[in-house]
């Protein structure tokens, strides 16, 4: 009789890489030996649209989710936002590279514009499991993609080496991150050169970590912190738009709003603070606090009284009666009132 064959490790394919086939040696394996691109079949979903975001979070072998370059936050509702966010912070992993980072959790990041051929790049520091082994990783269609995540906690895994000229990152950069979030965690993968360097090697690590197959959590203290809880899910946590464009984020714990500017505008620098409902119900209509604002123009805090008066699921106003004007050098208060909508708003 014929020997069995033996086991052979097997290195499943990166993001947007067409599924592989199994070869014949593989089919006669025994079922028991579940290869790990077997297990990535059975607990990836790759989402192109927003209306699949419940299906997948309902599925129990969902262990990992994808979104396309083509599923960003312009499509998601508010209800669907939610699942997500719920999903990752009850242990999921979600795998993105658009503007859903910072849309519906609150993740700063840039956007590559002006990708290299195909990108070196090497362990960020760390003693993190997914790099052991790991010296050097090739990179490819980078365009579109994010990099240089920011948010309290951020894990660097691998970072630009020896980048060419005329790109949109740097020496240094940040090119593939972790976030903690809740239980769960965030991650920008991006397409690697499995035959180059220790391609194999990191994507293989990455994709047992995502599987729950290497456990390791955030230290305490050290270079990455102490990872803070997630946003909470209250009706409002999101991104907010003014209508002059400032993005501002929403923390909505149900009976508190954090407020904050995501990205700095041409005239605002920081916007910070907490807006308390009324009546300390989440379906409170009004709300009001004292927020921090920092203009371009004039470097000095504000403290700015702000009353939120929200119109329906999707708009709001701010009345701030003491807005700061800055005329010469002199600061006058002044009344003010914005239009704020929530981004991918239904």
């Amino acid at each position: 009789p014929k020997e069995p064959l033996p086991d052979k490790p097997e290195v499943p394919p990166p993001p947007d890489s067409k599924p592989v086939e199994p070869s014949e040696e593989e089919l006669v394996l025994p079922t028991s030996s579940e290869t790990l691109q077997d297990k990535l079949r059975k607990h990836r979903k790759i989402l192109a649209s927003s209306t699949q975001v419940e299906a997948a979070v309902k599925d129990p072998q969902t262990k990992i989710i994808e979104l396309t370059d083509t599923c960003t936050y312009s499509q998601f509702d508010a209800q669907q936002a939610q699942l997500l966010r719920e999903w990752v912070r009850n242990g999921g992993v979600l795998w993105v590279n658009n503007d859903v980072l910072n849309g519906v959790f609150g993740i700063r990041y840039s956007r590559i514009n002006a990708p290299g051929f195909l990108e070196k790049c090497v362990p960020a520091g760390g003693d993190h499991p997914i790099l052991k082994g790991v010296r050097e990783v090739y990179l490819e269609d980078l365009r579109n993609k994010s990099f240089t995540l920011a948010y309290p906690g951020v894990i660097p895994l691998l970072a630009g080496r020896d980048v060419g000229d005329f790109r949109s990152y740097k020496e240094g950069d940040t090119l593939w991150s972790l976030v903690r979030y809740g239980k769960g965690w965030i991650s920008d993968p991006k397409p690697i050169q499995l035959n180059e360097g220790d391609g194999s090697v990191f994507w293989t690590n990455f994709v047992k970590f995502c599987l729950g197959e290497i456990a390791w959590e955030p230290p305490g203290n050290g270079k990455e912190g102490k990872t803070p809880p997630p946003p909470q899910a209250g009706p409002l946590t999101g991104m907010w738009q003014e209508s002059t464009g400032a993005q501002i984020f929403f923390e909505d714990d149900g009976k508190e709003v954090n407020v904050k500017l995501v990205e700095p505008t041409r005239t605002l620098q920081v916007l910070t603070g907490t807006l308390k409902r009324a009546d300390g119900k989440p379906d409170a209509k009004n709300l009001e606090g004292t927020l921090t604002v920092t203009l371009k123009v004039y470097p000095r805090p504000q403290r700015v009284t702000v009353r939120a008066v929200l119109k329906d699921e999707n708009t709001m106003d701010w009345i701030c009666p003491d807005w700061p004007i800055v005329i010469g050098t002199r600061v006058f208060p002044r009344q003010e009132k914005f239009l704020l909508t929530r981004v991918g708003g239904r």
